[in-house]
């Protein structure tokens, strides 16, 4: 699979782009990375990315809490990193 083989037209799509890259620097870290366990996190870290997008697609709760063009989410701007990071974070450990 090429990276040049996504669309972009979904959140799904962003989804599968995020989980191969992790998967691909995966492979690259095993293969001339050393077995870096900073690239190892790296990877774990995009593929949690896709992780979460995929979550976002039939969220409508996260719409709510962070906002969007229109409406203020319910989480105050300021804490909105912080939460966004403790998703992510939750995506990670799975």
């Amino acid at each position: 699979m090429r990276i040049n083989e996504f669309n972009f037209e979904s959140i799904r799509d962003l989804a599968d782009i995020l989980e191969y890259l992790g998967l691909r620097l995966h492979a690259k870290n095993r293969i001339s990375g050393g077995e870096s366990k900073f690239l190892w996190h790296l990877a774990e870290i995009i593929r949690a990315s896709g992780h979460l997008a995929r979550d976002f697609e039939g969220d409508t709760e996260l719409d709510v809490l962070f906002g969007d063009g229109w409406l203020e989410g319910t989480i105050p701007r300021e804490d909105q990193r912080k939460e966004f990071l403790s998703l992510l974070f939750s995506k990670f450990l799975d």
